[in-house]
């Protein structure tokens, strides 16, 4: 069997519910089901999601991990189990469009490291949830300004990994993809922002769901900075920066709940920041 031209990669657990949209996303790519292969790990589910895999009508492959509960090792046993010398990345609650691979594959021929657009799919009209995270988070042009691409849309040359050696696995759950992000970018992987390259995202739907992200995406950034030995000062600048506070809440044109509410996650980001650095630093 030839090696696939590219490798998709999802890492699931207790998904089962969300998985539908994204078979069905993948099943109807515009670039030839030949030319890639989908590489699922499943990271620890209880919901079975592999029999709705071998229901679709082109193979995917399952990847079961013992243990489960961290994404970063989740996409480790996928890229490295994969033949593509592209790898593309998305997650279980997403939905890539129609041409997500095929705009990929030939974005990522001028640049080694590609972040595409992510779309926060709302109601209509919105709710205040739904309009703060689709303004707060997953900002690919904004990441792609600090050197890295969020995994819900991102593809890499294969040889990016194997320099970069793959995801840090003590960042289990948050500031994976940044942290492999920026190491890459030190050994001199240019990336490259795509609003043609789209995936769909589902907006959180409460605002405890909107904390929980914010104070794991504090957690994940404190872990980092005191993991790869950065001092304790940097923890600040990077936490704020991260979640785009400065250029966010400075804006003349938002409407003044949105600011309270940019605000507000900016102090779960804080707090979990420090969480995270402390609890790395005792270990």
């Amino acid at each position: 069997m030839k090696a696939a031209r590219i490798s998709v990669v999802v890492p699931v657990r207790n998904g089962r519910a969300l998985l539908p949209d994204l078979i069905g996303a993948l099943e109807t790519q515009t670039l030839p089901r030949d030319d890639f292969e989908v590489i699922v790990v499943d990271d620890g589910s209880e919901d079975h999601p592999e029999e709705l895999f071998d229901r679709a009508s082109r193979p995917f492959r399952v990847i079961r991990r013992v243990g489960g509960g961290n994404v970063a090792a989740a996409r480790n046993t996928g890229w490295t189990s994969s033949t593509g010398q592209i790898v593309a990345f998305t997650d279980a609650d997403c939905r890539p469009r129609p041409d997500w691979l095929e705009r990929g594959v030939a974005a990522v021929a001028d640049s080694p490291r590609v972040a595409g657009r992510i779309v926060i799919s709302t109601g209509d009209p919105p709710t205040y949830t739904e309009r703060l995270d689709r303004s707060r988070f997953l900002r690919q042009e904004r990441y792609v300004r600090e050197g890295f691409g969020a995994t819900a849309n991102l593809f890499v040359r294969r040889e990016v990994l194997t320099s970069a050696g793959g995801f840090d696995e003590r960042l289990s759950k948050y500031e994976e993809d940044a942290e492999i992000g920026r190491r890459a970018a030190s050994f001199g992987f240019a990336i490259a922002y795509r609003d043609d390259v789209v995936v769909e995202h589902p907006s959180r739907r409460s605002p405890r769901q909107l904390l929980e992200k914010a104070i794991g995406v504090g957690y994940g950034c404190g872990r980092s900075v005191a993991l790869h030995g950065t001092s304790l000062r940097s923890l600040t600048a990077r936490g704020i920066d991260r979640v785009g506070l400065a250029s966010q809440t400075n804006s003349a044109s938002m409407e003044p709940s949105l600011a309270i509410g940019h605000l507000a996650l900016a102090a779960a980001t804080a707090t979990g920041a420090v969480w995270g650095y402390f609890s790395a630093r005792r270990r």
